[in-house]
């Protein structure tokens, strides 16, 4: 597995994370960083094999 692919991903996570945390919506926030990470799951699965 490549490692720039793992950075990425993590600061996808973390910016993603950090703009919704900013605001009110907390518990959407939650749902859309699970969700983000479903399809970066998915990515790597097909990344991987």
């Amino acid at each position: 597995m490549d490692l720039t692919v793992l950075v990425v991903i993590m600061t996808n996570f973390y910016y993603t994370f950090r703009t919704y945390s900013d605001r009110i919506e907390s518990i959407y926030a939650i749902i859309k960083v699970i969700e983000a990470i479903i399809k970066h799951l998915d990515f790597l699965y097909i990344y991987i094999y």
